[in-house]
């Protein structure tokens, strides 16, 4: 497993974190109905600035997608420019999916994963947001739901937000995801034991309820 989370991650950490290939975004479409996306894989630009890319996430959400058979949306190369993840949806006609979107987050001492449901009440997501709680705890993951910094909002950025915004429906889920808990480099037996065993009960589960 680790070889080849090393060997997934290396598409993302080329150019300093610039990424590789002409393209921002890489969809591989395995025909399901749940899309596991990584907006921020390599470095963005967003908000006139280059935001630092969310380390790892590209890599575990391409491991994941190849283990289960689950489609994928990643950021692989920047551009100089401002272009999110819903434009690209878009232009895809993929807006019908439901996106699980993963993020990575500083790590904090109550919780090891944090769900956002955007512009929605959390009731809009019961059986999803009891799904990270319940597989979340087997794993000895805590989550929190709407932080603050974690709402899936995001001065109208996140994808989670356009998403509803765009379709009226909640088809997407923001899922952040604590640096020790990606980090397979420097915390392997985390990653190996917790995160990714986590991530592929919870995105067959998800699959299940669409």
């Amino acid at each position: 497993m680790l070889s080849r989370l090393s060997e997934l991650n290396d598409r993302y950490i080329q150019n300093n974190g610039f990424g590789c290939g002409d393209e921002a975004f890489v969809f591989t479409d395995r025909s399901s109905k749940l899309v596991l996306s990584a907006p921020h894989a390599v470095k963005t630009h967003l908000n006139g600035k280059v935001k630092s890319a969310d380390l790892f996430t590209g890599a575990l959400v391409d491991f994941v997608g190849e283990k289960c058979k689950i489609s994928t949306l990643i950021r692989t190369s920047y551009q100089d420019k401002e272009y999110l993840a819903d434009e690209f949806i878009k232009v895809q006609n993929i807006g019908e999916k439901f996106f699980l979107d993963i993020h990575g987050m500083v790590d904090h001492e109550d919780f090891e994963l944090a769900v956002g449901t955007g512009l929605l009440e959390a009731d809009a997501y019961q059986k999803a947001v009891n799904a990270v709680g319940i597989i979340g705890e087997k794993y000895g993951l805590r989550k929190v739901l709407n932080h603050p910094h974690y709402s899936g909002i995001a001065g109208m950025k996140a994808l989670t937000a356009r998403m509803q915004m765009f379709t009226g429906k909640p088809l997407a889920l923001q899922l952040e995801i604590g640096r020790e808990y990606r980090d397979f480099q420097e915390f392997p037996k985390k990653v190996i034991e917790k995160t990714v065993p986590f991530l592929q009960e919870l995105v067959l589960n998800l699959e299940k309820q669409l």
